[in-house]
């Protein structure tokens, strides 16, 4: 019984320990940018090129949606059911 009861003890630290080290470490105090690689602006205010192209597909697809709802709304007004 003592065994098990100690067993259990360290497997419980060692969780707890695995845990910390997993969600404090090393990123504690270190801004997101150094973490993920990508910096969103540059020194002079522009956008870094990852961030204007995510921008540029975002725009694309705003204007895809504006399209096909165009595209929708013509068919609905053609076939009379609106």
């Amino acid at each position: 019984m003592a065994r098990l009861i100690a067993l259990l003890l360290g497997v419980a630290a060692l969780a707890f320990a695995a845990k910390y080290a997993l969600t404090s470490g090393n990123s504690r105090g270190v801004p997101s940018e150094i973490e993920s690689g990508i910096k969103p602006v540059q020194a002079n205010g522009e956008h870094t090129r990852p961030r204007q192209e995510l921008d540029n597909v975002r725009d694309r697809s705003h204007e895809l949606e504006k399209e096909m709802q165009k595209r929708v709304d013509e068919t609905a007004a053609r076939s009379g059911t609106e």
